[in-house]
């Protein structure tokens, strides 16, 4: 047997089979992280899929050595920091799965490079650049032909956008000089509404005074022919009748009031001289009560100076109190009974 029998036996196997094939699980496939891109990759990608603002606020938290205001300063220094893994590239990992999620979610479904690939066109051809880049880029089973594919597409539409800003600034220049154009223009229009607007006032108003010479020549005109036919005349009779009555009315009401009036001084005149004459009743009822009472303790030892003494003392008198008061009915009646009372 020659050397070359055991090596066909080992190959072989001791019973003459091939033996079994080993084979070895390759590695699961998983998205690449921000630190894993190629270098040349971040530029689009911090460019692309951050914003301005977005780049200033993420500056300002970690702290870059850039001026905020430096734009250029702030992209270079993001990507120079986006290369390695650390807390700033780490923080971008998770803004950009969040940003962009729906996109991640759509690209999921891709199960092999060209899948990846046709999604990329089919977005980038509705429009869409920064979410359908991000999820190409970072896909699982995107090769590196579809990732320099994505690269160059964002490439050239870099130079498509600048020329075409630049563009749109040549032509933002023209609008606005047509805008300037069209604002003169725009306030001359503006005076020539005014100085209308001014005359149609005015005819509105020659219309309205129109209209109120009419309606008044209106009503002359019917005033005439009231007239021309007698109705007028009648009816102004009717009115002095009218006015007569009334005046007659007022007359009598004038006469009226004056009597009252004249009544009214009457019983006037008459109240103050009742009034005059309670007076007097009251002043001589009141001396007659001082008399009274200063009588009252009198027992007839009065001298002859006394009013009472001056009678005969069998001479009988009756005495009439009318009115007075009644807490002096006792002297009144001790007066009465008195000699010569």
């Amino acid at each position: 047997m020659n050397a070359a029998t055991p090596i066909a036996s080992l190959l072989a196997g001791a019973s003459g089979a091939i033996p079994p094939t080993i084979t070895f699980d390759a590695p699961p496939l998983r998205r690449l992280k921000l630190w894993n891109l190629e270098e040349k990759f971040h530029c689009p990608v911090i460019g692309t899929c951050l914003s301005m603002e977005e780049l200033v606020r993420f500056a300002r938290r970690f702290h870059f050595a850039a001026e905020l205001r430096d734009e250029f300063a702030l992209h270079v220094e993001a990507n120079r920091c986006s290369m390695a893994r650390n807390e700033f590239a780490e923080t971008l990992q998770k803004h950009f799965d969040r940003k962009y999620a729906v996109a991640l979610k759509r690209f999921d479904a891709a199960r092999c490079d060209a899948e990846v690939l046709a999604l990329w066109r089919d977005s980038i051809a509705s429009g869409e650049v920064a979410a359908p880049m991000w999820a190409a880029l970072t896909h699982k089973h995107a090769g590196e032909d579809t990732r320099n594919t994505v690269y160059a597409d964002i490439h050239m539409l870099s130079h498509q956008v600048g020329a075409g800003k630049a563009a749109d600034t040549r032509r933002l220049a023209i609008l606005e000089q047509e805008n300037a154009a069209l604002r003169g223009d725009l306030s001359k229009a503006k005076e020539r509404e005014a100085t209308l607007t001014g005359k149609l006032n005015e005819l509105k108003a020659k219309l309205q005074r129109l209209g109120n010479a009419e309606q008044e020549a209106a009503k002359l005109r019917e005033r005439l022919t009231r007239l021309e036919n007698g109705t007028a005349m009648i009816e102004i009779g009717r009115r002095l009748v009218k006015l007569e009555l009334a005046n007659q009315r007022l007359m009598a009401g004038s006469q009226r009031v004056w009597e009252l009036e004249k009544t009214l001084a009457a019983s006037r005149d008459a109240a103050s001289r009742f009034a005059a004459e309670r007076d007097q009743l009251a002043a001589e009822r009141d001396a007659m009560e001082r008399m009274l009472i200063e009588e009252e303790g009198c027992d007839g030892e009065c001298d002859s100076a006394c009013p009472l003494s001056a009678e005969a003392d069998g001479e009988a008198r009756s005495v009439l109190c009318v009115g007075g008061r009644t807490g002096l009915i006792t002297q009144y009646r001790n007066l009465a009974q008195r000699p010569q009372g």
